[in-house]
């Protein structure tokens, strides 16, 4: 029975829907002489539904009650992530052992170079100059011959700029030869077999310069004369070659020597 301020526990579970069951629940436990909060908490304990079958026994299966009442612990997958104590990643496998999943390290790959293999010798320290590009052994067998004979590599570099513009297969109209246009009878007196060979043609040419250089007492200007006339033609006109193309010539390598900073 209800007023307009309160409500009973009869009216709660009456308009609930559990009219006809509260009486036949209240008669489970007999009426007690304690306190109304004792009463009270026996009469929901009477209420308590009654016990459910065992999910085994279940024939159809798993009710949602059942589940809340056996909570039943997933099993892991077997590609469940875990993080071990040393922060590397690994997965656990069907049989639940725990399996690194760290990448394994890249091997860089080893490359042998087949000179190391080869003992050095004289012959194929020369082939290994001669698959130099030309630019660079060029300029390799400059320096070494600057350093043979004692002449200025920029004189040498002026030397080549003027007589062939640095074209080792260079052949002039007079038979001259290869970068430092070397006459053949002259590259046989310096010992140069083959004269379109940079190596040789620069040593030759570089021997040459030098000789040309000790002969007119380190008078440049007359050196060079040498070298584009012969020694002879500047001998005959005391230094003071009168052809206009050895004047010329002269002139073109010490302009190109000053670029070199000789």
């Amino acid at each position: 029975m209800t007023n307009d301020t309160h409500m009973t526990i009869h009216d709660y579970f009456k308009r609930a829907g559990m009219g006809s069951d509260m009486g036949r629940h209240l008669r489970k436990r007999p009426a007690s002489n304690s306190g109304d909060g004792d009463d009270f908490v026996r009469l929901l304990e009477g209420l308590q539904p009654p016990p459910q079958p065992s999910i085994i026994s279940s024939p159809i299966g798993m009710g949602i009650r059942d589940y809340w009442k056996h909570p039943v612990a997933a099993k892991p997958t077997i590609r469940e992530q875990s993080a071990p104590s040393n922060g590397t990643a690994s997965t656990r496998n069907t049989f639940g052992q725990t399996v690194s999943t760290e990448p394994k390290p890249s091997i860089p790959e080893t490359r042998v170079d087949a000179s190391a293999l080869t003992p050095s010798t004289p012959e194929t320290q020369k082939n290994t100059q001669r698959e130099m590009m030309p630019d660079e052994l060029i300029s390799d067998s400059i320096h070494a011959a600057a350093d043979k004979y004692n002449v200025p590599a920029g004189l040498i570099h002026s030397v080549i700029r003027a007589e062939s513009n640095f074209q080792p297969d260079a052949v002039s109209r007079a038979g001259a030869q290869g970068l430092m246009q070397l006459m053949p009878a002259t590259a046989e007196e310096l010992g140069v077999e083959d004269a379109f060979d940079i190596e040789q043609n620069i040593d030759g040419g570089a021997r040459y310069l030098r000789q040309m250089l000790d002969m007119f007492d380190g008078n440049l200007k007359q050196a060079l004369a040498a070298y584009n006339a012969g020694p002879g033609t500047v001998r005959r006109y005391n230094g003071n070659v009168p052809y206009q193309e050895t004047r010329n010539y002269v002139s073109k390598v010490l302009a190109f020597s000053r670029q070199y900073a000789v």
